[in-house]
């Protein structure tokens, strides 16, 4: 596996659902986020499959991909790698993460998502070579995409017990990450 980390110095703009906004609002209104109740909201990201978002909570945060469409962020992800600058604009806080592609030997941190969070790798079909079910629901990425592991949780035996990870294209991982080891 390689390491990677967020593009430093990026002053985003996120949006808290459950809280008054026009941006909210207008994604509501164009179909790309849906309230599902007053604490549930799905929202459809570039890799949502099936006509099924992902599920995101009152106080998570909502961002914006470079396509322009949105992901979630859960709260407390969210609040510990962002600073706060002014009414939606944040500033990320860039910390490396492990990434991993299709062309890479397999490696145990793979092997866990398959045998325990249900990652399919579909060899037959490159624009669902990855499925999982992520923010409960299925998403899928193409065979370029890059896995991203946002945190690995080992034992005292260094035994993996779990693993969050999630999907990011590869038009956006190369315009958002920037590598740092090969």
């Amino acid at each position: 596996m390689r390491k990677a980390i967020k593009n430093k110095r990026k002053i985003i703009k996120a949006y808290e659902l459950g809280k008054k906004c026009a941006e909210i609002q207008r994604l509501i209104k164009e179909e790309k986020i849906k309230k599902i109740s007053e604490e549930e909201y799905e929202i459809f990201s570039q890799e949502a499959v099936n006509g099924r978002g992902q599920i995101a909570c009152k106080g998570d945060f909502v961002k914006m991909d470079t396509t322009g469409s949105p992901y979630p962020n859960d709260r407390k992800f969210f609040l510990e790698n962002h600073k706060h600058i002014q009414e939606c604009e944040y500033e990320q806080i860039s910390q490396p993460v492990y990434i991993w592609q299709a062309y890479e030997d397999m490696c145990l941190e793979v092997e866990f998502l398959i045998k325990n969070k249900n990652l399919i790798i579909n060899k037959e079909n490159k624009e669902k070579y990855y499925t999982a079910s992520l923010w409960g629901t299925k998403l899928s990425a193409a065979r370029d995409a890059y896995l991203i592991f946002y945190s690995i949780k080992k034992d005292l035996n260094g035994s993996i017990i779990d693993i969050d990870f999630n999907f990011v294209e590869h038009e956006e991982f190369e315009k958002t990450y920037t590598i740092i080891n090969n």
